[in-house]
């Protein structure tokens, strides 16, 4: 699962980063992710997480985690939060926060 997660985050961080279509972008990640839904919402948390604990260090996290969180439907919310705030604190808690 973790070679999976770590093709979903390079993937969604090369996709933020080109001009693919979103709608592309999303087809993309789904067909990588498979029936691995729960690993597209728990690789945005890891990129938001990121993102909040160093946000000038890792700005264009946030756009990967959105296609991510797009890609998954909004599905697993708590994966996502769980994972997200977990990274945070990882991070150091820096101002920002889910909760």
């Amino acid at each position: 699962m973790v070679a999976l997660e770590v093709a979903l985050q390079g993937t969604a961080g090369r996709l933020a980063s080109d001009d693919t279509p979103v709608v592309d972008a999303i087809a993309t990640l789904r067909d990588l992710a498979g029936e691995h839904t729960d690993l597209l919402a728990k690789t945005a948390g890891t990129l938001l997480g990121g993102y909040l604990g160093s946000p000038m260090a890792n700005p264009k996290n946030l756009a990967a985690a959105h296609l991510l969180v797009l890609a998954s439907n909004g599905a697993h919310h708590d994966v996502l939060v769980t994972e997200a705030d977990q990274v945070w604190r990882n991070a150091g808690g820096a101002a920002y926060s889910l909760r």
